[in-house]
């Protein structure tokens, strides 16, 4: 009686233990479920994080090479080539596979034309009123120099004009008028040889003086001496393979030139000279200029910093800073 009554009586504990364990269960398998589906959501935007990143870096590198590519095409070359003859910008020179090295490039004729008529526009303007001067004045049809003696005397030009303007004239003379500007250039070239000097007590912008007077004279070397254009009179290598075709078929019995004479670099043959004034590019008249010209500069780059005096004096050669730019030196 007394077993039955206590087994009784501890009936209901035991099913209120049993609920509550029933609900642990269910609340620990509820947080196992949730924490299952967080894994899940974190797992994927995981994988779509790294499939983005992925996506970045791809388009990355498809952007750089493609730049590679694109600054590699503006460079005339076998490459350059390749990838005109891949757009159809450019024909094969043969079925051998090899590639020519020049690119076809067409020449606007009308625009040509007209640069051309502009330039003899100016410098017959120039050449007829201001000669000589380092400005010239179109409107009121005169020139000035742009400084004024030390002594007090007249101004003087160090030819920024002239200087400025041989490598176009010398570029220019290679069209098909170019003849036209044969008599102009050597009367210019004349004048710098005979009449030009960098001897002037005055001071000078040493930026300009580089940058149009150095670099003119350096421009106009190299394309007069080294390439051997010849304004009026054709190009040295044009003259040379004239020759050197007389000598081959032995039609120049007058003038007979070998293979070796026909072939040499400038100096080993003469031009044709201008009888009137004596025009002879194996002077290298330009390049001497140059060198006189950058040893006046020197005295400007007597600084503690390196940095150049804004002003220079040609003829005594000291460098001096400008009251108008405020001591400031440009080194563009």
């Amino acid at each position: 009686m007394s077993t039955a009554n206590a087994n009784n009586a501890r009936t209901p504990l035991d099913s209120t233990s049993s609920r509550n364990a029933t609900d642990t269960r269910k609340r620990s398998s509820n947080k196992l479920a949730k924490k299952s589906q967080k894994d899940k959501s974190k797992n994927g935007s995981t994988k779509g994080d790294a499939a983005g990143s992925a996506i970045i870096n791809a388009l990355f590198w498809v952007l750089s090479i493609g730049f590679v590519l694109g600054a590699l095409a503006l460079v005339p070359g076998p490459l350059q080539d390749r990838l005109l003859v891949a757009i159809g910008r450019l024909e094969r020179k043969d079925t051998s596979g090899l590639y020519p090295v020049k690119t076809k490039i067409l020449a606007d004729r009308e625009k040509r034309a007209s640069i051309f008529r502009a330039f003899q526009h100016a410098w017959f303007g120039y050449e007829r009123h201001a000669f000589g001067a380092d400005e010239y004045h179109p409107v009121s049809q005169s020139g000035s120099n742009l400084t004024q003696s030390q002594s007090s005397g007249p101004s003087t030009s160090i030819g920024y004009t002239i200087i400025d303007t041989l490598d176009m004239f010398l570029l220019l003379s290679l069209n098909e008028d170019g003849a036209s500007l044969g008599k102009s250039y050597r009367r210019t070239r004349k004048w710098l040889k005979e009449e030009h000097t960098f001897d002037v007590d005055a001071n000078f912008n040493t930026f300009e003086l580089t940058i149009r007077l150095l670099g003119g004279l350096l421009s106009a070397h190299w394309a007069e001496y080294e390439v051997g254009i010849t304004p009026g009179l054709g190009t040295q290598e044009e003259e040379e393979d004239e020759r050197f075709r007389a000598s081959q078929t032995g039609a120049s019995d007058a003038n007979p030139a070998s293979e070796e004479q026909g072939r040499k670099p400038f100096e080993r043959s003469t031009r044709r000279n201008d009888e009137d004034d004596h025009y002879d590019p194996s002077d290298m008249l330009y390049l001497h200029k140059a060198v006189d010209l950058a040893d006046r500069l020197m005295g400007a780059f007597t600084t503690r910093s390196g940095l150049p005096w804004s002003n220079i004096n040609l003829k005594t050669r000291v460098g001096s800073s400008s009251d108008q730019e405020h001591g400031l030196v440009s080194t563009a």
